[in-house]
C-alpha cells in the first residue's frame, strides 16, 4: 500500500513538472565561445516573486512566498551580488546590465506526514539577437545561472527544510557570481602577448630536431 501511494506522489510529482515546462516559454541554447563567464559584468539583479506551479500543494505544506524572498534576501544580503526587489527596482539603465532573478516551487503533498518539493533559481534575461547572413531578430532567453533540488520532509518542518534549500541555492549563486569576477591579479583589458604561427601551426619533430655537428676535414 505505501508503494503504491509513494509511485502516485511520484507521478503527480512528474506531472506537477512537466506542466511547469510547458508553461514556462521556450529558452533558447546559446554557447559563448572564448567570451567573459555569463555573470561578469551584471550590474543588477531584481529578485522576482517565486512561482508557485500549486499554490494550493504549496500553501498545505507551509511554503509561502514571504519565506522564499525572506531566505533569498538574506543570503544574499551581504554578498557582491547586486540585489534589487522588482517591487523597488529602478528604471533599466542602458549602461547598467540588469538580469532577473527567478525562484520556482512544486510541492506535493503525500496525505500522509510529509511534504516533497522542487525548488530552483534561475538567473535569466531577454535578448534580441540578429542571425547572420540577413539579420534576422530574434528575440531569445538566456540562462545565466540555473540550479535546483528536490527536498522531502515532514509537512511540520517543510517551511524550514524549503528555507534553508533556497539559502543554499542562493549561496551556491554566490558562488558562482565570485568565480565570474577577475581575480585582483588578472587585467582583462591587458594586450595580451602575440601568437606566432608556429604556435598556431605547429611542425611535428621541429622542437626536437637539432643541427647535426659539421665533420672536420
Amino acid at each position: 500500500m505505501n508503494a503504491l501511494r509513494t509511485l502516485s506522489l511520484l507521478a503527480c510529482f512528474l506531472m506537477g513538472v512537466g506542466s511547469l515546462a510547458q508553461a514556462a516559454p521556450a529558452r533558447a541554447a546559446i554557447t559563448f565561445k572564448g567570451a567573459a563567464p555569463l555573470l561578469y559584468g551584471i550590474g543588477e539583479v531584481v529578485l522576482h516573486p517565486a512561482v508557485f506551479v500549486d499554490e494550493s500543494q504549496s500553501a498545505t505544506c507551509n511554503v509561502s512566498p514571504e519565506i522564499v524572498s525572506q531566505s533569498i534576501r538574506l543570503a544574499l544580503k551581504n554578498s557582491p551580488v547586486p540585489l534589487l526587489l522588482e517591487e523597488s527596482a529602478p528604471p533599466i539603465q542602458p549602461e547598467i546590465a540588469r538580469v532577473h532573478l527567478l525562484p520556482v516551487v512544486v510541492s506535493l503533498y503525500d496525505h500522509i506526514l510529509n511534504c516533497t518539493s522542487w525548488i530552483n533559481l534561475t538567473v535569466e534575461a531577454e535578448h534580441v539577437l540578429r542571425l547572420p547572413p540577413v539579420g534576422l531578430r530574434k528575440e531569445a532567453r538566456v540562462i545565466y545561472w540555473e540550479k535546483g533540488i528536490m527536498l522531502t520532509s515532514p509537512i511540520s518542518v517543510h517551511d524550514t527544510v524549503i528555507s534553508k534549500g533556497f539559502r543554499d541555492l542562493s549561496l551556491g549563486l554566490v558562488k558562482g557570481w565570485n568565480a565570474a569576477q577577475p581575480s585582483k591579479s588578472d587585467d582583462l583589458d591587458s594586450p595580451k602577448p602575440p601568437v606566432s604561427a608556429r604556435d598556431l601551426f605547429p611542425v611535428p619533430g621541429a622542437d626536437d630536431a637539432s643541427p647535426s655537428p659539421t665533420s672536420k676535414p
